[in-house]
């Protein structure tokens, strides 16, 4: 009877890792383009804003077979596809232990969607495509601090905006001072002149 019981436990142990993997997998967008299966998203997820990760792409032959010897680049949109906020053009670099895996590194600083423009050659077939995080395809970026207690310390994204913001602030203060100094200068000189005609009558 243990040896029975033991038996379930290994085989539900086993159907559980494989609906994890399952879940996994969701996490990431699946697409056909021509022959070719595309399946994109985060290497490290749950995806947080301010730490380091990687555009991960798997590609393969449709009915089975890694293809190992792509050539392709990845430019990151902060946002939907039509938004013009995106990165600097990554190479995607092939896996030495995984074929048909590409990773290109870089850190997400805000919260928020992005899409991921992959571009390139795949087994002799063109790439142009667009992948956008959602709750259905692959994961938002999230910010780190949400969960915080009891106080929410801001990011370093966040620390930055706030400086850029106290900076334009300072400077239109100092355009407001020296618009009015250069104002009350003209206004002393005006009467300067006006006593000196003064006294010439």
């Amino acid at each position: 009877m243990f040896r029975c019981f033991a038996r379930h436990v290994v085989v539900l142990g086993v159907v559980g890792a494989i609906v994890f993997a399952g879940g996994a997998a969701m996490a990431h967008e699946e697409r056909n383009v021509g022959s070719i299966t595309m399946r994109v998203g985060w290497l490290n997820e749950p995806t947080y804003s301010g730490s380091v990760n990687a555009v991960q792409v798997f590609l393969a032959k449709k009915g089975g077979g890694a293809i190992p010897d792509a050539k392709l680049t990845v430019v990151v949109l902060f946002g939907p596809k039509t938004s013009t906020t995106a990165s600097q053009t990554i190479t995607l670099n092939a896996s030495d232990e995984t074929p048909g895996e590409y990773t290109g590194p870089i850190v997400p600083s805000r919260p928020g969607t992005y899409t991921f423009h992959i571009t390139g050659d795949a087994g002799g077939q063109k790439i142009d495509q667009y992948f956008t995080s959602s709750e259905t395809t692959f994961d938002n970026v999230k910010d780190p601090t949400a969960d915080e207690f009891p106080a929410k310390d801001p990011t370093n994204g966040q620390l930055a905006e706030q400086l850029s913001s106290a900076s334009t602030k300072t400077n239109s203060a100092k355009t407001l001072a020296l618009i009015a100094l250069i104002v009350g200068a003209v206004g002393v000189l005006v009467g300067v002149v006006a006593v000196a005609s003064r006294r010439k009558a």
